[in-house]
């Protein structure tokens, strides 16, 4: 794909977020949502803020520990490419910004194999739970879709997967890339069998995303609430996940105006307007690029730190 294929189809996405967006904002109401803005409770704000904070701790801790296993990188140096890539992920469609942190962690030192295998057992884990769980939600949000399309799909999806990585290893010998993505697969199969001995690791990352899922449900109730809104449990843990997993369809530039889309159908469901959710998504949307803006000019302020970290981890 050129550059200029590559670059006009972020510009497509970017674009098409701006009218989701504006779509959103024109159907709820500018002056509603200015009102709704106006009353919004800083205290509740405030631990909500918190709270986010501790969500993306808890995030770059469940892939480092993953990683320890096969590499050794401290946690402040992880940590510094791990904002680095959330900033990316800002602008990027799907997973491409959230997977710039296997790039990041490569000037680390960090080998891409082992970096991209952390990653992707860690995303395979929190994908297995945010499927079960949307799965679950469709069930009590979406009745009118048959329930046998809820196993069809997964498993579609898995037997593809299968198919593909047969075809690379039996047919790589005809085409040379396939022959170079059999070398890196390889290379992730050693470092998954080396994973394979360090089950309590991958224990301890699916019960820390047992733990993120919960802590993102209490940012969100949290921000509901300041709001001025109520939303139930298990409303409030569910109908988000399922909005975030639409977010990842590259339509627009890190899922804007697709998740938003998707949570004010979901919500409005269950009796919550859709200038109340448009609101809450704004605010939450604020609070997490601020805070993602603000700590990499922290990290970028320190780096001079993080190289005494790494000299004195080498010596």
């Amino acid at each position: 794909m050129s550059s200029l294929w590559q670059s006009s189809l972020h510009y497509l996405r970017f674009g098409m977020a701006l009218l989701l967006f504006a779509t959103l904002i024109y159907s709820a109401g500018i002056s509603a949502l200015i009102g709704v803005l106006m009353n919004v409770s800083l205290p509740w704000l405030c631990i909500a803020i918190c709270v986010n904070l501790i969500y993306f701790i808890i995030g770059a801790f469940n892939i480092w520990i993953v990683l320890t296993a096969l590499h050794s990188i401290p946690f402040a140096v992880f940590l510094r490419n791990y904002v680095a890539s959330l900033v990316v992920s800002f602008f990027m469609p799907g997973q491409v910004g959230d997977s710039s942190l296997v790039l990041f962690l490569k000037r680390d030192n960090t080998p891409i194999s082992m970096g991209s295998t952390a990653y992707l057992v860690d995303k395979l884990i929190t994908l297995c739970l945010s499927c079960i769980l949307a799965w679950y939600s469709c069930i009590l949000f979406l009745p009118q879709i048959h329930k046998v399309y809820f196993f069809i799909l997964p498993i579609g999806v898995l037997l593809f997967g299968l198919l593909f990585l047969y075809a690379i290893f039996a047919y790589m010998s005809d085409f040379t890339y396939l022959a170079y993505l059999k070398s890196y697969l390889v290379n992730v199969r050693v470092q998954l069998a080396i994973l394979a001995n360090h089950w309590p690791i991958l224990f301890a990352n699916f019960i820390l995303s047992c733990l993120k899922w919960l802590t993102m449900s209490l940012f969100f109730a949290l921000t509901f609430y300041a709001s001025g809104f109520r939303v139930p449990w298990p409303e409030i843990g569910l109908i988000p996940i399922l909005a975030s997993l639409i977010g990842y369809i590259p339509i627009s530039v890190g899922g804007l105006g697709t998740v938003e889309y998707t949570a004010v159908y979901l919500f409005g469901l269950v009796g919550v307007g859709s200038t109340g959710v448009l609101t809450t998504y704004l605010i939450m949307r604020f609070i997490q690029y601020t805070q993602g803006f603000i700590l990499i000019i922290i990290f970028r302020g320190k780096r001079e730190i993080f190289r005494n970290i790494e000299a004195k981890d080498h010596e």
